[in-house]
């Protein structure tokens, strides 16, 4: 709905009402204007509203069908007894309304009067003033589609929106939209007009509306990569069948093989570079992939964890042991090398303070430790720009003799963020890529990678492997319990 929309609609909504004379004051007593003022009724929905409201008593009218399934026959008065619930649902199953709106204590009641019927039921969410926390509407939210709630309309954090605190009340529609999600339930927001400048109007319903459109997109993401992952599995498992064999056949060939220069020395040096990981050099710079993608290797708990708190993401399986993978690395390092750890998002940063551009010693603990513990502090998060990581290896001087890139799939984004935020196909991600390789200099240094794959990515292990192949690098997929 547009902002000319809701602006048409409140004006609406408006003029029936201090137009409407069949109740007291020009202002209705009963709910019952869908019979008193059905012309009225029929202008707000010309106007673009979705459903209207009639309370209790409505059993000797008549209505128009498509009206009749436009209705939330409502009870919401703190003494509505059990006994006008049930007269309230029996008028909805003989009317065929669209649901039955009430408190969330009789939500189990009309949950079995109405199960066999197409009568919905709805309940209200931080009603009637909207100023419970996000937490205490998300888990009124909760037990009402437990009790069998399907819509639930809930009261927009009025105090907050006229403050201009737009996040607050964006995170707090979010938090029951998303609770109301894992149970198919349909959230509607209750804006409060009567109190609401018009520009307050429009920007509570444009937030209702931002927060239903983000959520709508991450459910895409979700249905397109769960569609993939099953055309796309069989491919990735093939892949790290191949990737296997070809370790075996390194080890076979290692054992076998007398020593010898030339071809057949040249083929056996090739198929190192699948397994091999070189943590010498005179200078040696680790590349660690800090994105979201990082902290599982299915889209769905990646999903999942990005909006879980810090500690919840470092402590992800998939995060640590990417952690343990440059532990691993700090330790083989000679103590003649000089050594820098950048993390990489969207961004490239060294985790060691105020060391961009500037090698670390080995010699000095010291330094090594301070990485390590920046880097057990990290909680991955954002997207993944390969352009960005590999930009790192420009800035060194001297430029390194050894890159070790840590990551987990193609990147999502290059040298800058797109100018609209749309969903990265998987065409896209490998265009980004071939940009990110052919960004690097001239003369690369070898560049090993340790790739800890994710589901719904086959494409990865293959320009990985490629990037090691060309720049005379190394290559290694470990299992889980690695290192």
């Amino acid at each position: 709905m547009d902002k000319e929309t809701v602006i048409r609609l409140i004006e609406e909504v408006l003029k029936e009402t201090n137009a409407h004379t069949c109740c007291k004051d020009g202002v209705c007593t009963d709910n019952l204007c869908v019979i008193h003022n059905k012309e009225g009724v029929q202008n707000v929905v010309r106007s673009g509203a979705d459903r209207i409201s009639a309370g209790v008593g409505v059993g000797g009218a008549e209505f128009d069908k498509a009206i009749a399934s436009m209705i939330d026959h409502t009870l919401l008065k703190p003494e509505a007894t059990k006994q006008q619930i049930e007269q309230l649902c029996r008028e909805a199953k003989q009317f065929g309304f669209a649901s039955v709106c009430i408190n969330p204590s009789y939500v189990k009641l009309c949950s079995r009067m109405l199960r066999d019927t197409s009568v919905k039921v709805c309940t209200v969410i931080g009603f009637p003033l909207g100023a419970t926390s996000s937490e205490a509407k998300s888990f009124e939210a909760e037990r009402a589609a437990q009790d069998g709630a399907r819509e639930l309309d809930m009261v927009i954090n009025v105090g907050m929106l006229k403050s201009g605190e737009y996040d607050y009340v964006e995170k707090d529609i979010a938090a029951v939209v998303r609770t109301a999600r894992r149970f198919g339930a349909l959230v509607k927001v209750i804006i409060e007009t009567g109190i609401l400048t018009d520009e307050e109007k429009v920007k509570a319903a444009g937030l209702s509306r931002e927060v239903l459109e983000k959520l709508r997109m991450t459910q895409e993401e979700l249905a397109r990569y769960e569609h993939d992952t099953l055309a796309r599995r069989e491919s990735l498992e093939r892949l790290k069948a191949d990737l296997k064999s070809l370790e075996e056949g390194t080890r076979r060939l290692k054992e076998a093989a007398p020593p010898a220069s030339g071809e057949a020395e040249a083929k056996v040096q090739d198929l190192q570079q699948l397994v091999t990981l070189r943590v010498d050099g005179k200078r040696v710079l680790v590349l660690v992939d800090a994105s979201a993608s990082m902290l599982d290797e299915t889209v769905v708990n990646i999903i999942r964890l990005r909006n879980m708190p810090e500690g919840r993401r470092i402590a992800s399986a998939k995060w640590q042991q990417a952690v343990n993978t440059v532990e691993w690395i700090a330790s083989r390092l000679p103590e003649s090398t000089q050594f820098q750890v950048y993390a990489f998002d969207t961004s490239a940063r060294p985790l060691v303070k105020d060391s961009d551009g500037r090698w670390l010693n080995v010699r000095d603990a010291g330094q090594i430790q301070l990485a390590l513990g920046a880097l057990r502090k990290t909680a991955p998060t954002g997207g993944t720009s390969l352009h960005n990581a590999f930009s790192v290896i420009s800035r060194m001087s001297p430029a390194p003799d050894n890159v070790i890139l840590i990551t987990d799939g193609l990147p999502t984004q290059g040298d800058r963020p797109p100018l609209v935020r749309t969903l990265v196909t998987m065409e896209q991600r490998e265009d980004l890529m071939r940009d990110a390789v052919r960004s690097l200099p001239p003369a690369p240094p070898p560049v090993s990678v340790v790739l800890l794959a994710m589901e719904g990515d086959p494409s990865a292990p293959i320009y990985f492997w490629r990037l090691a192949r060309l720049t005379g690098g190394g290559f290694l997929s470990p299992a889980k319990d690695w290192p």
